[in-house]
């Protein structure tokens, strides 16, 4: 894993913010967005359905921070 990586994770506070978020029934088709950070004190999950939806539709910060780091991981992806 980058640095850039590790950083977005560390600065967006992910490692404490395992769960499912979103709403299953918002969009159809459904979007999933799913990340597994596995780090030194075990393996944090996020789940979120439909996360452009939600960014638009909710105030909640958890929303944001996780677009920031797919997009990170997404930037890292795309050079490979």
């Amino acid at each position: 894993m980058s640095d850039e990586v590790v950083n977005a994770i560390f600065d967006n506070d992910l490692l404490t913010a395992g769960g499912v978020y979103g709403v299953p029934k918002a969009g159809d088709p459904v979007e999933i967005s799913s990340l597994q950070i596995t780090h030194e004190h075990g393996v944090t999950e996020i789940t979120v359905y439909n996360l452009g939806i939600m960014l638009f539709h909710t105030n909640d910060d958890i929303y944001p921070r996780i677009l920031r780091v797919c997009s990170v991981i997404g930037r890292q992806t795309e050079g490979q």
